[in-house]
């Protein structure tokens, strides 16, 4: 999609909603510049819209004569007179249009030109765009600018240039000439340029690879990347560059080398040496020209073996990720790899996915790594998950491995593969009996997310969640619990598992009641008391589980409102949402909740302003204190104080009133929740139509105050003036609104009938209608008929 269509596409999609109103309206919106059903207009009468007065009329007229392509060459002196218009999206849509003709809209030339040294970088960057596309007889116009043009000017003639390819190849002396711009950006668009232009360019660029300046030898090393040097004598004098003192001319150099068609024996020794260079910028684009020439050919694996030695982490992450390139063909760099990531940091996955594009090769490598060593167990098992199913029958059979850590690896592996392979289920609840405890906890861990398991694996569970190691017996709990199981074996295994002296067995516990709330409703006493325990998890633990509860946990409220004072901020917090799901029962917190609606702690703030929103109006108590936080210096608390305030406040004209000043805040994310609570409160935020009209003027703004208007619905009288004023913005979509909202008021708006009726004389057709239905809404009797 060029410029223009995507342009015009993101304006149409921009204002979804509006679409939807224009619908519900009948306003059609068919093509931009017709109606449904309407012939298609001739270029003729696009030229003669315009003339129109109407800015939205001569938008769709440019819109479309940019739609035509070459068939608008008739309109060539109309669009040549719009290059100046102050309007963005007609200038823009004209110099499209130009561009789209092509070669037979150079009379658009000399005003083009004018054009090239433009303030804003949008109107330069279109304009040379156009004069490229015009082509050829831009070439000698284009030229003469360089003779008195500014930097603006000499870098928007070179993308011009750029823009023509090929058919630039006249203009190379200058352009070589501009390699020793003293702009950077100037010298970055005539190496493009040149690069375009292709072969014929080859020969210029390798004369000035040998320039007194280094900025000119980089800029043509970086044109001869673009190009693709081919002959031994470019070639070799780009090899010399790989020893000049500037190290940007040695990484151009080398970026040009990459690209050219030198042997790959005479490049891995030149980019050996660029990964020994001490310029960081350099050891880069050695490291970038290594993984490029990775994807070709696996003459460079010996090099990256050793590399995966290297002292230097990134060294090593440079040269797995170039390993990865080549697949099972790197088998023989398996041992490097693994090596390198034993000694990898932990938040770096470049080995693991290296090795795993090597293959199911490295599955021997990598279990033989982990037995003896606890450490690698969780990387080699991310390692291997990565390789996917295809190498389950290999870990299965590893799950009868002598070594712990082998078994604990595999198992897993297996659990973290997507998709799982539940044939794998039965073995790993095997590896429930193992005498090893690790190897017992890891399969307890995941034995449940193989699918429900059979009865025999069923009965292994139920012995691992009384092993004599609290770390089997809190994961095989957690596991029966998820399985979503009613039976008094449950309540029994739950009555003793809340009650272990094991801490976290109790808490995994807690955390299996989490989604099941009539398991969980008998042991709510348990689960208020945990609220007191020494231990912060069991504490935390205790109010996340008691939230699932939801209305039926009320009597937790005393022990939740206690809870807000914790000495661990999550165990606060953790207690604050809870209460807020408690409905009525909650009420005694409310003063508690309030006075923590401005804490230093946003989380904490934020958690009570949460709950006191889920309340609603059982939270009433609590207007006072939210309001406080309207003023706020955080703006995530202002933001949630309105739209609890929307919820808690009784009277729906206090919450307008507030939600308007909000309006007017700094901060977008406020004046958008305003927005959005002033849609919740609908015809009752009538008063603030005229500032949400203003709104419709912010780029930032507009389509919040789109959504609120549609929400509200309904106008005062008062808003006239605003709405007047709306009709003459120009903005179609504002005109729309403030069209449809006379309509609202009805006759009390029939000071509005002239401005309606003058608009509508010239009115295209999406705005026609909802004018017409306006007039007909306001010229009426006083009995309406």
């Amino acid at each position: 999609m060029d410029g223009a269509k995507s342009s015009r596409c993101r304006l149409t999609i921009r204002y979804p909603f509006v679409l939807i109103w224009l619908l519900a309206c009948g306003v059609c919106v068919g093509p931009s510049h017709g109606l449904v059903g309407q012939e298609t207009p001739t270029v003729s009468e696009l030229i003669e819209q315009l003339k129109s007065g109407d800015l939205n009329a001569r938008r769709d007229a440019v819109y479309a004569l940019a739609d035509l392509g070459e068939k608008a060459t008739p309109a060539v002196p109309a669009l040549t007179d719009l290059i100046d218009d102050k309007d963005q999206q007609i200038w823009f849509q004209s110099t499209m249009a130009l561009a789209r003709i092509g070669p037979d809209a150079e009379a658009a030339i000399p005003k083009l030109l004018g054009k090239l040294g433009d303030r804003g970088e949008q109107r330069r960057y279109r304009t040379a765009y156009c004069l490229g596309k015009i082509g050829p007889a831009s070439i000698a116009p284009l030229l003469e600018q360089l003779e008195e043009g500014d930097r603006n000017q000499r870098e928007s003639v070179a993308r011009a240039l750029a823009w023509m390819g090929p058919k630039a190849a006249p203009a190379m002396p200058a352009l070589i000439t501009l390699l020793g711009d003293e702009d950077p950006l100037v010298r970055q668009q005539a190496s493009f340029a040149l690069g375009s232009i292709g072969e014929a360019a080859e020969q210029p660029l390798n004369l000035t690879l040998s320039n007194e300046s280094s900025t000119t030898r980089e800029s043509a090393a970086l044109a001869l990347a673009e190009v693709g040097a081919a002959s031994q004598a470019t070639l070799k004098n780009l090899q010399s560059l790989m020893s000049d003192p500037s190290s940007q001319v040695r990484v151009a150099g080398l970026r040009a080398l990459a690209n050219s068609t030198i042997r790959i024996e005479q490049l891995i020794p030149i980019i050996r040496t660029a990964l020994e260079d001490p310029d960081g910028s350099v050891k880069n684009a050695g490291f970038a020209a290594l993984v490029k020439l990775s994807r070709q050919s696996d003459a460079v694996l010996p090099m990256l073996k050793d590399m995966l030695k290297d002292s230097d982490e990134s060294t090593r992450n440079s040269a797995a990720f170039a390993v990865g390139r080549l697949g099972s063909r790197a088998e023989s760099a398996i041992a490097e790899l693994i090596h390198a990531l034993t000694i990898a940091s932990d938040n770096d996955d470049t080995m693991l996915v290296s090795i795993s594009r090597v293959g199911p090769a490295a599955v021997p490598g990598l279990l033989n790594a982990v037995s003896g060593n606890d450490d690698l167990v969780a990387p080699c098992s991310r390692a291997l998950a990565f390789m996917g199913p295809g190498i389950t029958p290999a870990l299965v059979s590893a799950l009868t491995d002598s070594s712990p850590e082998v078994k604990c690896c595999a198992i897993n592996a297996l659990s973290q593969m997507q998709p799982r392979p539940t044939e794998a289920g039965p073995k790993i609840a095997d590896c429930l009996t193992d005498n090893d405890t690790s190897v017992r906890a890891t399969a307890a861990t995941h034995v449940a997310s193989f699918g429900k398991p059979s009865e025999v694996a069923m009965n292994q569970l139920w012995k691992a969640s009384q092993d004599s190691e609290s770390e089997v017996r809190a994961n095989a709990t957690f596991a029966i619990l998820s399985l979503d199981l009613e039976s008094e074996q449950i309540r029994r295994l739950l009555s003793r598992a809340l009650k272990d002296p094991s801490e976290p067995v109790r808490r995994l516990a807690m955390k299996g009641l989490l989604d099941n709330r009539e398991l969980a409703l008998p042991f709510l006493s348990y689960l208020i008391a945990a609220l007191d325990s020494p231990a912060s998890e069991i504490r935390l633990q205790a109010a996340e589980t008691i939230s699932g509860l939801g209305q039926e946990a009320g009597e937790a409220v005393d022990a939740l409102t206690q809870a807000l004072e914790d000495e661990e901020p999550k165990v606060q917090v953790a207690a604050a949402r809870t209460l807020g799901r408690l409905g009525p029962a909650a009420e005694p917190a409310i003063d508690a909740l309030s006075q923590r609606v401005t804490e230093e702690s946003e989380t904490l703030a934020l958690a009570c302003i949460e709950s006191l929103s889920g309340l609603g109006l059982t939270a009433q108590g609590a207007g006072k204190q939210l309001y406080d936080a309207l003023g706020d210096s955080r703006s995530a608390i202002r933001s949630r104080a309105i739209e609890a305030l929307a919820k808690c406040e009784p009277d729906p004209n206090a919450v307008v009133i507030a939600a308007k000043k909000l309006l007017e805040d700094e901060d977008w994310t406020v004046r958008k929740a305003a927005g959005q609570t002033l849609a919740s409160v609908g015809e009752s935020a009538r008063s603030a139509v005229p500032k949400l009209f203003e709104l419709l003027g912010s780029e930032e703004d507009r389509e919040m105050a789109q959504t609120t208007l549609r929400a509200i619905d309904a106008v005062d009288a008062e808003a006239l003036p605003a709405l007047i004023q709306a009709l003459n913005s120009g903005d179609g979509r504002t005109v729309y609104f403030a069209a449809f909202f006379l309509g609202k008021l009805g006759p009390e708006a029939k000071a509005a009938l002239p401005t309606l009726k003058k608009m509508l004389e010239n009115a295209n057709s999406r705005v026609r209608r909802p004018l017409e239905r306006a007039i007909a809404r306001i010229d009426t009797d006083e009995d309406g008929s």
